[in-house]
């Protein structure tokens, strides 16, 4: 369990009562590899909370904010591209925790997520995270939402 090691010693860095980690077991019966639940949520009630599943076999499934979702797929032979992707995924974390971001979700009139995205600078480069259902854009009476968040710190 590495990645989760890794992700509390990540959170533990962080200033004092700027975040609250939350790691349950996935107990669900349905899941063929076992795994760890998380939850990272600031004090700040303006920053981002960042959520997701490790997957002891697979790798992370993750929410950033509302309902952008992103995933990092760790289960390659290549122990060097795993550790970059693994990589990439801190850096993810380290810049929901200290920047300032935005999220884009547009709903359905049925309060549904069709579409959400998350842009921002992590490390050296720009990063976009987020998806959308297929043909979103042929839903009528559909809103868009613009989220702001603050550094948790």
């Amino acid at each position: 369990m590495q990645v989760l090691d890794r992700l509390k010693a990540t959170v533990a860095a962080l200033p004092e009562k700027s975040v609250e980690l939350q790691v349950s077991e996935d107990r669900d019966p349905r899941a063929c590899f076992p795994g760890w639940r998380f939850r990272i949520t600031p004090t700040k009630p303006d920053s981002a909370s960042l959520q997701g599943l490790v997957d002891s076999v697979f790798g992370v499934w993750f929410i950033i904010g509302q309902a952008t979702r992103g995933e990092v797929f760790l289960a390659g032979r290549n122990g060097k591209q795993n550790k970059i992707k693994e990589d990439a995924f801190f850096d993810i974390c380290h810049a929901v925790f200290t920047t300032h971001f935005s999220e884009e979700v547009t709903y359905s009139s049925s309060n549904w997520v069709l579409r959400s995205r998350v842009t921002l600078r992590a490390g050296e480069r720009m990063v976009r995270i987020g998806g959308h259902q297929i043909l979103w854009w042929l839903y009528p009476r559909r809103t868009t939402k613009h989220f702001s968040y603050e550094p948790y710190y």
